[in-house]
């Protein structure tokens, strides 16, 4: 008997991120969260953001500094992970050589 292969998941990209950006959802079809890959080139910020989602990032490769809630500022490296609460604002800055690579894994919390 053998074991059934999982599904593979598609990567849709943004079609027209900022500049130095990139935003890649990729469909769990039935999940009760979302999924999605964002890069930072060097020197690039993404823009100032707020939402009701509750988001965790987990760094898979790079360096970087997230701006949290204002005024905190955070390092970030490979395999660090934050907790990003709504409604509160955030944004991450490459400040290393190499592409920053994370994954955004983010969902509506029940109330």
């Amino acid at each position: 008997m053998s074991t059934p292969e999982p599904p593979r998941l598609t990567i849709k990209t943004d079609p027209e991120p900022p500049p130095g950006l990139g935003w890649h959802d990729i469909p769990l079809p039935g999940a009760p969260f979302q999924l999605a890959r964002f890069t930072v080139e060097p020197g690039c910020v993404s823009p100032l953001d707020t939402h009701q989602s509750t988001e965790v990032w987990v760094v898979a490769r790079g360096t970087g500094e997230l701006t949290y809630d204002g005024d905190q500022l955070v390092p970030l490296a490979e395999g660090d992970a934050v907790l990003l609460e709504p409604p509160r604002t955030h944004r991450v800055r490459n400040d290393g050589t190499e592409t920053l690579v994370m994954h955004s894994i983010y969902w509506l919390a029940q109330r």
